[in-house]
């Protein structure tokens, strides 16, 4: 009796192991980046408008000189941080990148903004004939070093 003791406490254990990794999504470690067909001009006040009104958050920090902001939003159960950092891109002319990061939610999030924000560009200032990519994967612990050279 003992044993069939044993196994049905480890197959218990199992189950619990497998439930808590399938009910609670992971938990961002890297950030999603992708271009827009956008000036910088053009993204920076957008993206502050998506942040602020929209969303309703907070700024901790920002600088257009340096091209990021440090933001906290109100969310279920409690509020998240974030970032967003807007950089021109040198070699492609009218082309922006940004890369968002939401250590503190699901890594989908982070690319649930950039289609958000990619949206309400296209909205205000119309389609561009190239389309925005992400990029193809995301960078899983990569530094947040990105050069922002402003056009």
């Amino acid at each position: 009796m003992s044993t069939n003791f044993r196994w049905a406490k480890r197959l218990a254990m199992v189950f619990l192991a497998l439930f808590g990794v399938l009910a609670f999504p992971q938990k961002s470690k890297g950030r999603f980046s992708g271009e827009v067909p956008y000036r910088f001009e053009v993204v920076w006040p957008t993206a502050i408008r998506l942040l602020r009104v929209d969303l309703n958050c907070t700024f901790a920090d920002r600088d257009m000189e340096g091209g990021f902001i440090f933001f906290e939003c109100p969310g279920p159960p409690r509020f998240f941080r974030g970032s967003f950092e807007i950089a021109s891109l040198q070699n492609r002319s009218g082309r922006v990148r940004i890369t968002i990061q939401t250590p503190s939610l699901p890594s989908f999030f982070e690319r649930l903004l950039f289609e958000r924000l990619l949206r309400k560009l296209r909205d205000e200032q119309g389609d561009k004939e190239s389309k925005a990519s992400p990029s193809p994967s995301r960078e899983e612990g990569a530094s947040s070093e990105a050069s922002h050279a402003l056009p």
